[in-house]
């Protein structure tokens, strides 16, 4: 297993070896030793483990709803993600059709730093082609801490009625605000609140995409990134059938065409970014380490 990509594991490990060798050469406790290749086996079974069972959710969900495991690339992630950090992998992408559109959903990680300092960030996202070409829009989630990090140099941010600056920042270019505003309408507003106030939602040119922060492969998670997904799609597509401007089109973007909303952070350590499920893991190999200390001693 890759440091890079296990950095967690490898820390929770290196802690098991500490308490283990204290046993050993201050309790003269051996058999500490037998626990090690226990944690060893452990560790590796669980980590292959997850990893396999992440895989097999899309692969499930692509074949019960007759879509199939494709291929994805640079062109197709948001701007609010693209050209940031370096080693870019994609993974599990499904690709299919939804009410007439081809979509893809995909696993996305891109590393930022090098060496010791090295930390990845994974997004979740999703893409479907749209049947006009509509102005730049980045509707950044409140919510979804560490998803779009960068919007165009040329985009604003706007205000809009009622509560909706409660849940989302609104980035759009100046030249084309009319136009944005146009297609933001209340209902599109409701919807998003209601369906995805969760995910950052982004439009560059006839391309939709949502997207969350983390590797979100399981069943619910998918689920309700689908269903929300599905009622958007569905008001944007009704939009696209009156909103007609000659003068939009697929534009191409660099890196110098981007301005960032917020910081990449490379400088931390791999227990920075300890989520819940390992931290419990965590408490138990210590307190299941101490527990037996305690009885063995006594």
């Amino acid at each position: 297993m890759p440091y890079r990509s296990y950095k967690v594991q490898y820390n929770i490990f290196a802690i098991l070896v500490f308490i283990i060798i204290f046993n050993t050469f201050f309790l003269n406790k051996f058999w500490a030793w037998y626990l090690l290749i226990f944690a060893i086996v452990a560790l590796v079974y669980i980590s292959v483990e997850i990893d396999s069972r992440k895989r097999q959710i899309w692969q499930k969900f692509a074949k019960d709803n007759g879509w199939y495991i494709g291929i994805a690339d640079t062109d197709d992630l948001p701007l609010g993600i693209k050209f940031l950090g370096h080693t870019p992998g994609f993974t599990n992408v499904v690709s299919g059709e939804m009410l007439g559109k081809k979509f893809k959903l995909f696993s996305y990680r891109y590393w930022v730093g090098s060496g010791r300092s090295e930390v990845s960030y994974d997004q979740t996202i999703i893409s479907a082609d749209l049947s006009a070409c509509f102005p730049y829009i980045l509707l950044n989630s409140k919510k979804n801490q560490g998803g779009s990090r960068q919007t165009l140099k040329a985009a604003e941010k706007l205000s809009l009625e009622g509560n909706f600056d409660d849940y989302f920042d609104f980035y759009t270019q100046h030249a084309n605000r009319i136009d944005a505003l146009s297609l933001i309408t209340p209902d599109i507003m409701q919807t998003v609140i209601d369906a995805t106030s969760m995910y950052d939602m982004e439009i560059v040119g006839n391309k939709l995409f949502i997207y969350i922060n983390g590797d979100k492969r399981n069943s619910f998670q998918v689920k309700n990134l689908f269903d929300g997904f599905g009622k958007l799609l569905v008001e944007i597509e009704h939009k696209s059938n009156t909103f007609k401007n000659s003068k939009l089109t697929n534009l191409s973007y660099t890196q110098s065409d981007m301005k960032y909303l917020n910081i990449l952070l490379s400088r931390h350590s791999a227990f920075d970014r300890l989520n819940t499920k390992q931290v419990l893991i965590l408490i138990i190999f210590i307190l299941f380490f101490v527990v037996l200390n305690v009885r063995v001693f006594n």
